[in-house]
């Protein structure tokens, strides 16, 4: 994508971030200044994926919570390299950002500016007919960053969704303008959900079926997204409905027996994101989780993994890159739908989009199939495959916190210099503090109970 790089006076000391509002006004670029104004500034705002798709090398979505899944294993060659957060967070301790400061929360905060930034800007511009399609779709990329980013912040700092307390428990922060002065506060989880659902609802009628870059929204990325938010909240009904109307638009998978590597933006990606950078990412896979691909599985071959004297470590999925991508794409949106299809008693559905996606991950004549009619037995097969199709990308811990809550019981162990520490099944361990560096400039703030 051709860069327009728009250098503007608010750029990255926000209230979110460890900063006051007098050092934020005080803050002064390098270079000279460009106060955005059209369209065209608009656009090229969001089109800046090193900030607003994590291509800078450090990623976007965050990557702490999938720190506390069952994915990686700590070895002795990298824990010299553990920085003190590091440590604690994966070790499950009650303080896990010993520094006060946490990226996952000001880098997900800062899309959020941009895309209220734009959004206020587009208030100010009253578009040419012959431009209203490209300042809906502006408008609508800018409410799918929002939206996108608040989800993720979600399943950080706030407890999963149950319906009995969703209108009681503690969200995240919500802002719906990029005024600083704007009184902060958090509210309840319904309500983050609800501010999600409204975003990608207006969204969906603005933005393209296919949009001309995959770091922008598109209706079928909405769709996907929807689902992935419905399968996190146990709506199954509606997570498969939006599963289903994604792949009615897009349903592209690629067969792993005719690709030598992975490429970024290929055809199975709806949205393009990347991982938030971890020391972490340069983990071996968890032997359990290794063991549970297949002779023939082509995911755990030379695509995805490459064996060292370390164990197996993770080179790459569908950033095309040694990050870790978290976008959204085809594969975990056929698993959404089958999962929800079996559970729903569909299995003739299910097995339809299972055996469709693993034909083409599995060596030609090494599968031939799944043919378990069983609801129970099948999802467990569809939950195991999620494991496997879904890598790297930091939805696994996702996973834990909902199927938990289903009684699963499924519990983390980490070995840290000998020693096993345990994440048990629901505990509060799990959901993340506010930072520090936010608590301070907010002491009202309520703050999360570990």
């Amino acid at each position: 994508m051709e860069k327009h790089p728009v250098i503007i006076t608010i750029v990255s000391c926000m209230m979110f971030f460890s900063c006051n509002k007098d050092k934020f006004l005080s803050a002064k670029p390098d270079s000279f200044l460009v106060v955005p104004s059209t369209l065209e500034d608009c656009e090229r705002i969001l089109d800046d994926d090193r900030t607003m798709n994590g291509e800078n090398g450090k990623g976007l979505y965050p990557s702490v919570h999938w720190i506390q899944s069952d994915e990686v294993v700590l070895d002795d060659v990298l824990m010299p390299y553990l920085t003190v957060d590091d440590l604690a967070q994966y070790s499950f301790e009650k303080d896990p950002f010993v520094t006060g400061t946490c990226k996952d929360w000001d880098t997900p905060y800062r899309i959020v500016f941009y895309s209220n930034m734009v959004l206020d800007l587009l208030k100010k511009i009253t578009p040419a007919p012959m431009d209203q399609e490209k300042y809906d779709a502006i408008k609508g990329n800018a409410l799918f960053h929002r939206a996108f980013m608040y989800y993720a912040l979600l399943q950080v700092f706030a407890k999963p969704f149950e319906q009995s307390s969703a209108t009681d428990d503690p969200g995240i922060v919500l802002r719906v303008s990029s005024d600083i002065n704007e009184k902060i506060g958090r509210v309840t989880v319904n309500e983050c959900y609800q501010l999600i659902a409204s975003d990608l609802g207006l969204a969906l009628k603005l933005l393209p079926v296919v949009p001309e870059f995959k770091t922008r929204g598109s209706k079928t990325a909405v769709y996907a997204l929807l689902a992935r938010m419905n399968l996190s909240m146990r709506n199954y009904q509606m997570a498969g409905k939006y599963a289903d109307s994604s792949l009615l638009l897009n349903g592209d998978l690629i067969d792993f027996n005719s690709v030598t590597g992975m490429t970024r933006f290929n055809d199975e990606v709806v949205f393009h994101s990347i991982l938030s950078w971890s020391i972490f990412r340069s983990a071996g896979i968890n032997p359990e989780l290794k063991d549970l691909y297949l002779d023939g599985d082509l995911r755990i071959g030379s695509l995805w993994f490459d064996e060292s004297e370390r164990g197996t470590l993770f080179k790459g999925g569908y950033s095309g890159s040694a990050s870790s991508f978290a976008g959204l794409a085809n594969d975990e949106v056929y698993l959404i739908r089958a999962e929800c299809r079996v559970r729903s008693g569909n299995i003739e559905g299910a097995l339809e989009d299972l055996n469709t996606l693993l034909f083409k991950r599995y060596q030609v004549g090494k599968f031939s199939g799944i043919s378990e009619a069983d609801p129970v037995k099948l999802l467990d097969i569809i939950l195991q495959e999620r494991r496997k199709e879904l890598v790297y990308r930091g939805t696994r811990s996702e996973d834990i916190r909902r199927l938990n809550l289903e009684g699963r019981g499924i519990s983390v162990s980490h070995y840290v210099n000998g020693v096993s520490k345990v994440l048990p099944p629901n505990s509060l361990l799990s959901i993340y503090p506010i930072p520090q560096s936010v608590i301070g400039f907010h002491p009202d703030m309520i703050q999360n109970e570990r």
